[in-house]
Parts: C-alpha cells; sequence; structure tokens
C-alpha cells in the first residue's frame, strides 16, 4: 500500500486546490443565480416560466441556488482519487473493498482537509494487517464451499488442488472458456492478491482482471497456468486449480483454516 500521496502532489497541495476549485464553484454558481435572476425580472417571469440554465444533453436544469450537491459530488470524486493512489484496496477483502465503495459513493468520507486524509492514512495503514489477515480468510472460504460435494475441496484446510464449482462456461463462439460473472473476476483478482502477499513479491495485482482470468480466456483448450496455479477449465463450469506453491498454501491454512475452523464449528 502507497501511504505517501507524494508521487506528484503533496497532502497540503492536495488541499490546497480542493478548496481552490470550491471557493471558484461557489462563487461561480452565485454569480450565475445572480445572473439568471436579473433576466428572469427583466422578462417579467416566474415559477415554471423562469429562464434557466440548462445541461444541453440532459433533460434537468442546474440548481445553481445550491452548490452543495456538486460539492458533495467533488468532495466524492476527490476522496475516490485519494483511496486510489494509496492503493489501500490491494490489501483489502473484497466485502472490505465494497464496504469502502460504499462509504464512498454515500459521501461519509469527512471534507478534504490535512488532518482528515493524515487520518485517513494512519487509520488504514494502522490496520493494514487486519485488512491482510480478512483478505486470507475470505480466499481461504472461497477456495473451500462449506457445502461442497466435491471430494477434491477439504473442509478445515486448503490441499494441494481444489476444484471451484460454477466459475466458467464456454465462450461465445464455442472454442476456449471465459468466467462466467463479473463478480467471479473479483474472486480470482482478490486469490491472485493474497497469494502475491503471502509470497512476499511486493508487487500486488491492481490490474482490474488477474493474470489467471487472462490466462484462462486466452487457454484454446481450457488448460494452462500463471505463477501460483494450474488450471484446467471444464465444460460443466467447474475450474480446477493446482498450487503450484505449496508453501504459500501452509501459510493460508495456518492463518485461515486448521483449529480456528475445528473449534468454532
Amino acid at each position: 500500500m502507497n501511504t505517501s500521496l507524494s508521487v506528484r502532489s503533496t497532502v497540503t497541495e492536495i488541499v490546497r486546490q480542493c478548496r481552490d476549485l470550491t471557493s471558484v464553484i461557489e462563487q461561480s454558481f452565485s454569480r450565475i443565480n445572480e445572473a439568471e435572476a436579473r433576466l428572469n425580472t427583466t422578462l417579467g417571469v416566474e415559477g415554471y416560466d423562469r429562464i434557466r440554465v440548462r445541461n444541453p444533453c440532459a433533460r434537468w436544469s442546474a440548481d445553481f441556488e445550491d452548490a452543495k450537491p456538486f460539492l458533495e459530488a467533488f468532495k466524492r470524486d476527490v476522496w475516490r482519487v485519494i483511496v486510489d493512489r494509496l492503493e489501500i484496496r490491494r490489501a483489502m477483502s473484497i466485502a472490505a473493498s465494497k464496504a469502502l465503495d460504499d462509504q464512498l459513493e454515500k459521501g461519509e468520507l469527512p471534507d478534504v482537509s490535512e488532518g482528515a486524509v493524515h487520518a485517513f492514512v494512519a487509520s488504514s495503514f494502522g490496520r493494514l494487517e487486519e485488512l491482510s489477515r480478512e483478505a486470507v480468510v475470505e480466499v481461504f472460504e472461497l477456495l473451500r464451499p462449506r457445502c461442497s460435494k466435491l471430494k477434491t475441496n477439504t473442509q478445515f484446510e486448503i490441499g494441494r488442488r481444489v476444484v471451484l464449482h460454477s466459475m466458467v462456461e464456454r465462450q461465445w463462439n464455442g472454442k476456449g472458456f471465459r468466467l462466467n460473472h463479473y463478480r467471479r473476476t473479483a474472486d480470482l483478482r482478490a486469490l491472485e492478491n493474497v497469494f502475491s502477499m503471502l509470497a512476499g513479491d511486493g508487487v500486488i495485482n491492481d490490474r482490474h482482471r488477474s493474470e489467471l482470468e487472462d490466462a484462462i480466456v486466452v487457454a484454446p483448450d481450457g488448460r494452462g497456468e500463471t505463477r501460483y496455479f494450474k488450471f484446467r477449465a471444464c465444460i460443466n463450469g467447474n475450474l480446477h486449480l493446482e498450487f503450484k506453491r505449496r508453501d504459500l498454501v501452509g501459510r493460508l491454512n495456518r492463518i485461515a483454516g486448521g483449529m480456528r475452523l475445528k473449534s468454532a464449528e
């Protein structure tokens, strides 16, 4: 996770630019609102007959009497970029990443200030171990379906191989395979990220698709391998995975499997 935010601009500069743009928006809205009012007074129109500044690409008229909705949207966008720059999602589980996205979408993060950004960075960095553990547990649960009847999958520990049920489907032209749902893309990306973390490779995938998904899509017979996995895609929708690094599987089991599950269940 990148905790510096200093690739091109410092936190101080980001906050200064945000304040400048906020001021420009507020002043511009005020001037447009005043100009609209003067024109409507001159024309002698009011209510639904008022002249409004319109968006030519949409059916709505902008309300320049209230800049708050625009400023809230602007704040959400700035926080979204800050979060992306921190690369915190690389260490997050799918569930934690979705919760963060919900926070951003609902505008639940505070106004952009040096204190708020530094506090968010400190909090995120302080929870890094917790976030990473959540991601490992989530992937462990993906690899060992609770109610699976597939003999390859074990209940309390991951073995050398697993079978992921209903993961793939035939390509539209009948040649090769693809994932059968957009959520499966997130599953395989999380799987790859966790194995990369466990390996200590340092570079955790931040692409939309994992190397594993890319390899599946280009494999004409549904067979292939990546850094960490060998795979075989089947017509029945199952994806057979074999782990190339047994040491990483052992770490996965020590963190998320074994006695943790046996004592709970």
